[in-house]
């Protein structure tokens, strides 16, 4: 038997370094047939093996992930959970179930539709919580939220119609449910929630987290790193580079007159301009000859992006939907005229 233990000697006991997997033509055939393709094949299975629910959305069949730990039930053959007991034919050959389950679970985290603790229940709770009041104070913190920023530039303002509309949508839905959030507090929550859902994350190269370590002032620790590294520019070197450029020749000889007089219009002096090559030579070699995991980690960075194009359609239809709803329950109180005064539905 298979025990939460183990976990750690998995790759070892199913992996084989260069051997290839085999996928078994009939199950690549009911893929291929299923609207969702892998996705829909890998629900299926595991609704069968009674890890989900038979329903939409899914939803596991325990809700505590330690109870029925994904990488025990889903990919051992032989376990003692009794909650998803093991299966005659589960996992398949490759273990097919688990690996589109972690691919199909990576994706939504990347899209911001589930946590990144996946694997355990460990702090499940308490991370939710904790990004739910991010959330909420990325929205509507009248300091530093949207809805400050929002608040200045849209709503605050008078003379906008649109802005007083708004204002009085939101006094009228209030009456009906003071509790609830108010209608620009939704909206500042479905800015920040697009936002995030649809941002995308890379890294930059190594020469630019060499170059940004330049730009904020840490000259001194490229160079020491360069020299950890066995990277020493000289003064030799330097001198060749600027010797070997044209903007300081005359008559295709170097001229130290016109690399000073050149030098003073950059706003810089030769000692400068020296410092700087050194520097220039040092990253184009620490670039070629140092390898990028040993680039100290506290120097990188992650590059957040958003594709404007597509955030905005997919908060326009959101933000649509929101107020068209906003609306339909705001003609709700409206006073009908003959109804008289006494009128509100």
């Amino acid at each position: 038997s298979v025990s939460a233990d183990q976990f750690g000697t998995y790759f070892s006991r199913n992996y084989s370094e260069g051997e290839s997997i085999e996928i078994n033509s009939k199950i690549k055939w009911k893929a291929q047939i299923m609207s969702g393709g892998w996705i829909s094949w890998k629900n299926q299975r595991l609704i069968d093996l009674g890890f989900y629910l038979n329903q939409d959305p899914l939803r596991r069949t325990h809700p505590d992930i330690d109870d029925t730990p994904p990488r025990l039930v889903l990919r051992e053959d032989s376990h003692q959970n009794k909650k998803v007991p093991p299966k005659n034919d589960f996992p398949t050959k490759g273990h097919l179930e688990w690996k589109i389950y972690l691919q199909d679970k990576i994706e939504q985290v990347a899209q911001g539709r589930a946590s990144g603790r996946f694997l355990s229940g460990v702090q499940r709770h308490q991370e939710r919580e904790e990004a739910m009041k991010k959330w909420e104070q990325l929205a509507t913190d009248h300091t530093k939220g949207i809805r400050n920023l929002l608040d200045r530039d849209l709503f605050g303002r008078d003379n906008l119609a649109e802005a007083r509309h708004l204002h009085l949508m939101q006094k009228i839905l209030a009456k009906k449910n003071p509790f609830a959030d108010g209608l620009i507090d939704t909206i500042c929550k479905e800015i920040v929630r697009a936002l995030i859902s649809q941002s995308k994350t890379t890294f930059p190269s190594d020469e630019d987290v060499y170059w940004s370590m330049v730009d904020s002032g840490n000259h001194k620790k490229i160079l020491d790193f360069a020299e950890s590294n066995e990277i020493n520019i000289k003064p030799k070197h330097i001198r060749k580079q600027i010797q070997g450029n044209l903007n300081f020749q005359t008559r295709n000889k170097y001229d130290e007159k016109k690399f000073a007089k050149t030098v003073r219009e950059l706003g810089l002096t030769p000692a400068q301009y020296r410092a700087k090559i050194k520097i220039i030579l040092t990253i184009d070699k620490l670039v070629t000859e140092v390898k990028s995991d040993r680039i100290p980690i506290d120097w990188k960075y992650p590059i957040i992006w958003l594709p404007a194009m597509t955030f905005g359609k997919n908060l326009l239809d959101k933000l649509s939907e929101i107020l068209c709803e906003a609306l339909e329950e705001v003609k709700k109180y409206v006073i009908d005229e003959d109804c008289g005064s006494e009128g509100t539905e």
